[in-house]
């Protein structure tokens, strides 16, 4: 053998031994890859049903009533929000922010909605017992109301089972209660609302509240979703939205139960009038006071509803001292 294939030999037998080493090292090293993966996977594993995303409560304080509106339902008071829920229904827009009242729960209709409203209330019942809110007992003046619209599955609880009866209530989740709880005939368009954008959670649950003669916006076509309503504001709205007949009473003995009567706006006045006579109000009895530039409550709000679900057949009487008889 010349000396030159000796060396050329030489040089190919070292290559092939530097190969079977890394061939080696490649091999040790994947199967300790593998086995470290095999103990991870094994700390990281997740139980069936959990999840590893939380949404936490906060707190929103609402701004200042900003500008004025040619509106009547325009609120005019600061108001201070309630937590938004922790669980939230999985739907395509945004997570809502403001109380835990059961509209849309992701569905595009309110037919979709009922469906889905029956198999709540189904699964409730298959669990046993009612739903317990801790903030509500049982000599809460509203309760029975709210045990009742609960058990409908138009309200639900807040985090910690919750309800904050004395909280105000935005226009948005407003609208979104009269939406599964009150649907009327549409009676008029709906404007595109300069402060109500497409993808807004409530806009289904507005534009029909607007279209049925419930709610309106301003002048500038602004809606204020985020703001409360006064009572005042809220006897007008029933009052449009259900097409209620005026009082045939002369109009101070229909408000003459009204202990602070003259604090009534004059706009207002067949509002609360007609309300009234329909049976809707609901307060306290000993003082009988309308209290009609206060924010209206949740509590109060509900009950109300309620009323205007007897009115119309749909919910049973409920026999209360709370309920003002005209």
């Amino acid at each position: 053998m010349s000396p030159e294939s000796q060396s050329s030999s030489d040089r190919r037998g070292g290559l092939d031994e530097w190969v079977a080493v890394v061939v080696a090292l490649v091999s040790v090293g994947g199967v300790m890859v593998w086995g470290m993966a095999q103990h991870f996977d094994d700390l990281l594993a997740i139980a069936p049903g959990e999840s590893l995303i939380v949404s936490p409560a906060e707190d929103r304080v609402m701004d200042p009533t900003v500008g004025a509106a040619a509106d009547e339902d325009r609120p005019r008071a600061e108001m201070q929000r309630p937590p938004s829920p922790t669980s939230l229904p999985t739907t395509s827009r945004p997570s809502r922010t403001g109380l835990a009242i059961a509209h849309l729960q992701g569905a595009r209709s309110r037919q979709d909605w009922s469906t889905n409203s029956a198999g709540r209330s189904a699964s409730a019942t298959a669990r046993g017992g009612a739903i317990v809110l801790v903030d509500v007992p049982d000599d809460y003046w509203a309760k029975p109301f709210i045990d009742q619209m609960v058990q409908f599955g138009y309200v639900e609880p807040l985090p910690g089972q919750t309800f904050q009866p004395e909280q105000p209530m935005s226009r948005a989740d407003y609208a979104s209660l009269l939406y599964v709880s009150l649907p009327q005939p549409e009676r008029r368009v709906a404007p595109d609302f300069a402060d109500v954008p497409d993808d807004y959670w409530a806009l289904d649950a507005i534009e029909t509240a607007v279209k049925s003669g419930f709610l309106a916006g301003d002048a500038e076509d602004r809606f204020y979703p985020e703001d409360g309503l006064t009572r005042a504001q809220l006897f007008q709205s029933l009052n449009r939205g259900l097409s209620l007949e005026p009082s045939t009473r002369p109009l101070d003995e229909v408000l003459g139960i009204y202990s602070d009567r003259d604090q009534i706006p004059e706009s207002a006045i067949p509002s609360v009038a007609a309300v009234t006579e329909a049976g809707l109000v609901v307060g306290d009895p000993e003082t009988l006071a309308l209290e009609p530039d206060r924010p209206a409550t949740r509590a109060e709000i509900i009950s109300m509803v309620y009323q205007a679900l007897v009115l119309k057949g749909e919910a049973e009487p409920i026999e209360s001292p709370y309920r003002i008889q005209p």
